[in-house]
C-alpha cells in the first residue's frame, strides 16, 4: 500500500490516516498498511470482504480484539467459523 494523504470532496474528508475505528484513537499518522478480513463460504459461492482498517504499527492486542470481534459479528450473522488462514 502506498503511503498517501488525500482529501476527498465527496466526503468532506482526508483519506489515507491510520483509523481503527472503535479499536484506537484517530491519528494523524499516514497509513502504510491495510488490513482485512475477508469471509468465504465453504458450501456456496459467498466470498466478501468484512472489514478494511488503514494501519502502520497495529499492537498485538488490537489485533487480537479485531479478530474476535469481526468472528463474533459473523457468528452473530448466522456464520459458522470453521476456519480462520492469515496472510502476511
Amino acid at each position: 500500500m502506498k503511503e498517501s494523504i488525500f482529501y476527498n470532496p465527496s466526503s468532506d474528508k482526508m483519506v489515507g490516516f491510520v483509523e481503527l475505528g472503535p479499536f484506537g484513537p484517530s491519528s494523524e499518522i499516514a497509513a502504510t498498511h491495510a488490513l482485512q478480513f475477508y469471509a468465504r463460504a465453504v458450501t456456496c459461492k459467498f466470498s466478501r470482504p468484512i472489514t478494511f482498517f488503514p494501519t502502520k504499527n497495529l499492537q498485538a492486542q488490537q489485533l487480537v480484539s479485531i479478530f474476535w470481534e469481526t468472528g463474533e459479528f459473523l457468528v452473530s450473522c448466522g456464520f459458522d467459523v470453521l476456519g480462520v488462514i492469515a496472510d502476511g
